[in-house]
């Protein structure tokens, strides 16, 4: 019997074709867990732009295993989609896009570039406010010996005055 409509030619949702050892014996297998298998899903699109078996957010499948699911520990990491998604500089290669890719470090969890760029403000602040407080410290501990000097002057002041 001929197909009535593309549905009956095709894959239905929760399932994709794959492919067996023997030709005549391919079929739809269910979508594996993790994983998403919209209707018409086909094993031979993997990497194409037709219907593919995709994870769902919070998983993800290696290139190398696309019909293998991976649990990520945040669902942050995993976006889900095609085989290899994994969260901005988060390593498509690492199972569960658990490490960062080379030139970005885990901040918090997540994965950031290095700029190379240090912060120079923090470091300016803690040098002038060492300075200043260097600068309050003297004047405290010089405080009776200003008072003095200023009072010997006074009095040098004056008798010169007197004269």
């Amino acid at each position: 019997k001929a197909a009535d409509s593309l549905a009956d030619c095709v894959c239905p949702e929760g399932t994709y074709w794959a492919l067996r050892q023997a030709p005549d014996e391919a079929g739809c297998d269910p979508c594996p867990p993790g994983m998403e298998c919209p209707l018409g899903c086909d094993i031979r699109n993997l990497g194409g732009p037709l219907q593919q078996p995709v994870s769902k957010p919070g998983y993800m499948t290696l290139r190398t295993e696309p019909l293998q699911a991976y649990k990520c520990e945040s669902a942050r990491h995993c976006p889900g989609g095609p085989a290899g998604s994994c969260a901005d500089h988060h390593d498509a290669t690492s199972v569960g896009c658990g490490a960062c890719m080379p030139g970005a470090f885990s901040d918090g969890g997540n994965c950031v570039p290095c700029d190379g760029n240090l912060d120079v403000l923090p470091f300016v602040l803690v040098i002038l406010s060492a300075f200043f407080g260097l600068v309050a410290l003297v004047v405290a501990v010089s405080r009776d010996a200003i008072k003095q000097t200023n009072a010997g002057l006074t009095c040098v002041l004056l008798m010169g005055v007197g004269v």
